[in-house]
């Protein structure tokens, strides 16, 4: 090796081509000798794809969490719950079974080999009460009217079709103390109309 001529050798940046046996000569001016061989093995690098990725879900439904490693393994997987390791969580799928409003947060995956470890990006779950309508009405002057429940902060928007097929927004409102009310000014004269209610992210 070119200038090669130090106790130490360093090789920067190194790529696959760097691999094999490396030996020194040293040497006096009575005798030489050949040191032993130092195998360098160069491995590609190690990332995670795929991250997991975020997911809302309604209580009582099942969650799945997906993460994958490249490199030279062994891989090892402990998924975290806002920073905190789960308990018996240590394969690259977490099943979440019966989640419930407590489980909501930021799950991410610690991966680690014997060259080093990675964290996998945070994937948010959202997880929401059951959304349900409680009650429809025809109000005073032909305003049609409906209450639905859900969770506390999140906003919902009331769409109205004729056909089920082309929807036009009405109104928008924000759940608090556990309902939401919409009301439809345009009802009046409608001979069919149908509605519908979808959450905002």
């Amino acid at each position: 090796i070119p200038g090669a001529v130090n106790p130490s050798y360093s090789v920067n940046s190194v790529r696959a081509t760097n691999s094999g046996s490396y030996d020194v000569l040293v040497a006096n001016s009575i005798a030489s000798i050949f040191s032993s061989n130092a195998v360098l093995t160069v491995v590609p690098p190690f990332s995670i794809t795929p991250q997991p990725t975020n997911q809302i879900a309604n209580v009582g439904n099942n969650v799945t969490f997906n993460v994958g490693a490249t490199g030279v393994g062994p891989f090892s997987f402990q998924w975290q719950l806002n920073g905190t390791p789960l308990n018996g969580a240590t394969t690259p799928v977490l099943n979440l079974n019966t989640v419930q409003l407590t489980d909501s947060g930021n799950y991410s995956c610690l991966i680690t080999t014997p060259l080093g470890s990675l964290t996998s990006s945070n994937a948010l779950l959202t997880v929401f009460s059951p959304f349900s309508f409680r009650s429809t009405a025809f109000q005073f002057g032909g305003l049609f009217q409906l209450t639905a429940s859900g969770d506390n902060g999140h906003s919902y928007r009331l769409e109205a079709s004729t056909n089920l097929v082309d929807w036009v927004p009405v109104v928008t409102n924000t759940v608090s103390s556990g309902t939401g009310t919409f009301t439809d000014s345009a009802a009046s004269g409608q001979p069919l109309r149908f509605y519908r209610l979808i959450l905002i992210p």
